[in-house]
């Protein structure tokens, strides 16, 4: 969802009419303001939607190649005809396989394989099918693979097909996969021990993460197939909503909340940062010694922007590395992340030419905006990480109010090309330097 300069609001994963899509993106400079990933969300919401018209002026106008993911993004909302103006365009239609396999769309995966050119993994999109949950699909996937793509017995890739298979789909499925490529009926056991419960705690821990109401009936049955029990599980069931509810259970039967080793006992912790969920977070960082950082997880829920998660660690006392914790939200332009780190006494964040570098990588005009108003410095290593941002405003802007420029040749995308600072003060010449730098970083 994007919006206009007057405000009105456009759905680009839904058909718009065409006339208010070119009106609001095929017009000269309609996208100077956009970062390069911003354009291929653009091209993608658009590819989804449908609407080939838009697809085609949003692929003329969005200046940077079209990548497999978009191809990705129209096969799994099952527009054919995007798929068909993306081939034309030539677009790798590989992912759009994958893509269909991922959203459920049978009769689109047996049109895109039909086609000449094509090049895609049966068994790859019988592992997208399975974690999404489309057994249809995973079992007609399967049906094609031959040779190598056939996982044997016991093979790593039947393992990790029975780990999607727990992860989207429901018991009997999760059933049926085991025992006809695992083989849990007793004839074969594997020789390496250490590798059969390395492979054996994926699977549970992907039934514990699994978003189907059966989750727990996956778990039982594993149990009773003498699965291991391990404190992976945690981390799968932190990305849920709900996953105070499947601590406890886990809890109760047993489930260890962290490994006996003590490596990465805040990978559970990071999981629930990163999608935002406040209590889970709390819950775990209970179980973790009075005084210990939490760096890491500070860490994630900035790079997400979830400043409720860092603003209830800091009351609970859970301290973390707020430098660095700015510095993950500064890279992905978060500046309400940014601005509370800043301006929390007590947190000690630096405001210096590295966190004001940071926030270039974002690209974002309004973040660096404000670190300046805040008397963050600069430096002329600002300009190469706008310039990758893709965004053409941001560099324009720092050009205009005086941000050290680069020499040599990086001041035009390593291209060799040597600008005196006082040319730049030209407005013909400073439109070229742009250019220069904007064509390498497409490039």
């Amino acid at each position: 969802m994007l919006q206009t300069p007057e405000f009105t609001t456009v759905r680009l994963s839904e058909p718009v009419p065409h006339h208010a899509f070119s009106w609001r993106w095929g017009r000269p400079g309609s996208m100077r303001d956009l970062t390069r990933a911003q354009r291929y969300e653009l091209v993608c919401l658009t590819a989804a939607s449908g609407a080939t018209a838009n697809l085609a002026l949003a692929a003329r106008s969005v200046g940077c190649g079209l990548t497999a993911e978009v191809g990705y993004a129209a096969g799994r909302a099952g527009q054919l005809g995007s798929c068909a103006l993306l081939a034309e365009l030539g677009c790798d239609m590989g992912r759009a396989v994958d893509g269909a396999a991922a959203g459920g769309h049978l009769a689109l995966c047996e049109e895109l394989t039909s086609w000449a050119g094509v090049q895609y993994s049966p068994f790859n999109c019988a592992m997208t099918a399975a974690g999404a949950g489309h057994t249809h699909i995973l079992e007609w996937m399967m049906r094609r693979c031959k040779g190598l793509e056939l996982p044997e017995p016991h093979s790593g890739k039947a393992w990790d097909l029975a780990r999607a298979v727990a992860q989207g789909c429901d018991l009997a499925a999760l059933q049926r996969c085991l025992v006809q490529l695992v083989g849990l009926d007793g004839a074969e056991e594997e020789d390496d021990e250490e590798w059969s419960d390395m492979v054996q705690i994926s699977v549970v821990a992907a039934a514990a993460g699994s978003p189907k109401p059966d989750w727990r009936s996956k778990l039982e049955w594993l149990e009773s197939q003498d699965f291991p029990k391990p404190w992976d599980t945690y981390m799968a069931a932190a990305e849920n909503s709900d996953a105070l509810e499947r601590f406890a259970w886990l809890a109760q039967r047993g489930y260890p909340r962290r490994s006996e080793y003590g490596y990465d006992e805040e990978a559970p912790l990071m999981a629930a940062a990163a999608v935002g969920n406040v209590a889970a977070v709390l819950f775990l960082a209970e179980g973790m010694p009075a005084g210990k950082d939490v760096d890491i997880v500070w860490r994630a829920a900035a790079a997400k922007g979830h400043l409720h998660v860092l603003q209830a660690l800091h009351t609970a006392g859970r301290r973390g590395g707020a430098q660095y914790a700015a510095h993950s939200a500064a890279i992905n332009g978060h500046l309400h992340v940014v601005a509370w780190l800043v301006e929390m006494p007590g947190l000690g964040v630096v405001r210096d030419d590295d966190l004001f570098k940071a926030a270039a990588v974002s690209g974002s005009v309004e973040l660096l905006a404000w670190l300046r108003e805040c008397g963050c410095p600069w430096n002329s290593g600002a300009f190469t990480p706008v310039a990758m941002s893709g965004c053409e405003v941001a560099l324009e802007w720092l050009a205009e109010r005086g941000c050290p420029m680069p020499v040599g040749s990086e001041a035009a995308g390593r291209s060799a090309v040597v600008l005196p600072a006082f040319l730049l003060t030209k407005l013909c010449v400073f439109v070229w330097f742009v250019r220069q730098v904007w064509d390498y970083c497409l490039n």
